[in-house]
C-alpha cells in the first residue's frame, strides 16, 4: 500500500525506511501492546512539549497497572477530560472515585487531572467537549445507582460501552445496542442498564471527538 502512496514516494528513501521499520514493529505487536500504545496517545494528545515529558514521568505507574485497571483508570481519565474543569475536583473526590480506585490509582488520576489543568486548551478556557453528555459533576453511582448491582468489573466493562453510545449518533446507538456483540458480551440484566444509560442520552448528538496532536 505504501509503494502506491504518492506522498510516501515523495520522502526520502532514509524516511521512507523509518516508515517502514515503524510499520513492521507495529504489525509485529499483540493488541494489547498496540491498545496500550493508542491510551498512551490519548493521554499525551494536546500537552505542550514539557508537559508531555511531565506526563511521561506518570506513563510508568500507570502501564504498571494490571491490563484491566489501565482501562478502568483510562475510562475515568476520558471522563474526567470531558468534564468541565471546575466540575473535575468533585469527580475526583466522589464517593464513586474512591470506591472504586486504589489510592494508587487515584494518585495517576491526580496526576493526569493536573496536566489538564495546564494544558494549553484548558489556559486557552476552552470548553470541555460535549461536557452535557458526560456524567456532569457526580460520579456514575449517582447518575446511575443500578451500577452497584454489578461487580467492579461488570461496572467497567458496562461504563466503556456507555463511553463508546456517546460518540455515536442516535441511530447507530439503538444498532449498537441490538449488535452481536452487546448480547454476547452483557448479560440481559447488564444490556437492561445499558438501556437505561442511552435513554439518558437522548437525542443528544455524538460527542465531539478529541484527536490526539502527533
Amino acid at each position: 500500500m505504501l509503494e502506491n502512496d504518492p506522498q510516501f514516494q515523495r520522502l526520502s528513501p532514509e524516511r521512507q525506511q523509518l516508515i517502514r521499520e515503524h510499520l513492521r514493529q507495529w504489525n509485529a505487536m499483540t493488541p494489547e501492546q498496540k491498545e496500550r500504545i493508542r491510551q498512551r496517545e490519548e493521554i499525551l494528545g494536546g500537552l505542550s512539549p514539557a508537559q508531555r515529558q511531565e506526563a511521561r514521568d506518570l506513563l510508568p505507574e500507570w502501564r504498571s497497572l494490571t491490563p484491566g485497571r489501565r482501562q478502568a483508570v483510562m475510562v475515568a481519565f476520558r471522563h474526567l477530560r470531558d468534564l468541565p474543569p471546575d466540575q473535575r475536583r468533585a469527580y475526583l473526590d466522589s464517593q464513586y472515585v474512591r470506591e472504586e480506585f486504589s489510592p494508587h490509582e487515584r494518585d495517576i488520576l491526580e496526576g493526569m487531572n493536573k496536566l489538564m489543568a495546564d494544558s494549553p486548551r484548558a489556559a486557552s478556557g476552552a470548553a470541555a467537549p460535549n461536557a452535557s453528555n458526560g456524567l456532569e459533576g457526580q460520579g456514575p453511582l449517582n447518575r446511575f445507582p443500578e451500577l452497584r448491582d454489578l461487580t467492579p468489573e461488570r461496572r467497567q466493562a458496562v461504563l466503556k460501552a456507555f463511553w463508546h453510545l456517546r460518540d455515536l449518533s442516535p441511530d447507530q446507538r439503538r444498532s449498537f445496542l441490538d449488535g452481536p456483540r452487546v448480547q454476547q458480551m452483557f448479560s440481559p440484566r447488564e444490556r437492561e442498564i445499558l438501556a437505561g444509560m442511552n435513554k439518558s442520552l437522548a437525542n443528544s448528538p455524538p460527542a465531539a471527538p478529541n484527536t490526539p496532536n502527533p
